[in-house]
């Protein structure tokens, strides 16, 4: 019995290789984008646990999440402000006075805001980190700011309930 066997080109192995790879690395990275988790929902913070700093801070957050979409309003006193990102990494304004920039994007599991404010004595920049707990109840957001006007620099840690 003779077996014959056929030359492949060394480009044509190459290129199946190549494709082969790719198309792992684009399962892959799917599965990651799938793996995002969906803020969408009301939540309401819970003073017993985190660390607030010295200034208001929501007490209700209203977030609809949709693909790279994210729509934040932000309840203050009884007073509404909304907000509105699309998470890619590019600035953009968020609000609808045009007086807040911003830019979003994940880090692994956790939505990252970083806003400015340029108000009449300095400026005002915030980055936020949202990050939904294992069971999808809570809500973490951790806030650094810094304020040049005051010369003023805080970290806060807040924990949000979803509300029914």
């Amino acid at each position: 019995m003779h077996s014959s066997r056929v030359a492949l080109p060394i480009n044509y192995v190459v290129t199946v290789v190549t494709l082969a790879s790719l198309s792992c690395s684009l399962s892959q990275n799917a599965l990651t984008q799938q793996a995002k988790p969906n803020l969408t929902g009301s939540w309401k913070l819970n003073l017993s646990n985190g660390k607030v700093a010295p200034h208001h801070m929501p007490d209700l957050y209203r977030i609809k999440h949709s693909d790279s979409r994210l729509e934040m309003v932000q309840t203050v006193e009884g007073r509404s402000e909304s907000f509105f990102y699309v998470v890619d990494g590019k600035d953009r304004v968020t609000n609808m006075s045009g007086q807040v920039r911003a830019k979003a994007y994940w880090d692994g599991d956790t939505v990252v805001i970083e806003k400015h404010l340029v108000i009449d004595a300095g400026v005002r920049i915030w980055t936020s980190r949202y990050r939904l707990s294992e069971d999808g109840k809570s809500l973490v957001v951790a806030i650094h700011t810094k304020d040049s006007s005051f010369n003023d620099i805080f970290d806060e840690s807040l924990t949000y309930e979803k509300q029914q």
